[in-house]
């Protein structure tokens, strides 16, 4: 599995987030974004291109890629709305964003699983995603599970 981190240092790479780093693992069946409990997550514009590269490479159609990028940043949204924050403070503790391709000889699809750590007493409101993916379930404390729509095998 290949393994990509964010530097360490906001000179290198100008648009990375400030705290802790963020890892992204990918091979040819899954893609992974990992952040530590406590850490600033990655910009949804970082998440979005890191993403689309690894769909790239699976030779995902452009308008599929753009309804599971949608998708991923709307449940990594619906997460952050749903925590309980009085105060002010990293978004999402310990966000985790997993996708892998499911295959038959006919058709491929995504499974996608966007979760994250801390108190979310309500559960997210996974309702904006229905209209994105085929399958939406918002699972236990702060997870979204989703299943892309499905792509015919030429």
């Amino acid at each position: 599995m290949l393994e990509q981190s964010s530097a360490p240092t906001r000179a290198a790479i100008p648009d990375l987030p400030s705290g802790p780093r963020f890892t992204v693992t990918a091979n040819a069946g899954e893609w992974r974004l990992t952040t530590p409990p406590g850490a600033a997550p990655p910009s949804s514009d970082q998440v979005r291109t890191l993403l689309r590269e690894w769909l790239r490479t699976l030779d995902w159609p452009r308008t599929q890629t753009s309804l599971v990028l949608d998708a991923v940043a709307e449940a990594v949204d619906a997460l952050d709305r749903s925590r309980d924050a009085p105060v002010p403070g990293p978004a999402l503790d310990g966000l985790r964003i997993g996708t892998t391709e499911i295959s038959t000889r006919r058709t491929r699809r995504l499974r996608i699983v966007v979760a994250a750590g801390g108190e979310v007493p309500a559960g997210p409101d996974p309702s904006p995603l229905h209209e994105l993916m085929d399958e939406v379930v918002a699972g236990p404390g702060a997870t979204i599970s989703m299943l892309s729509r499905v792509i015919p095998r030429w």
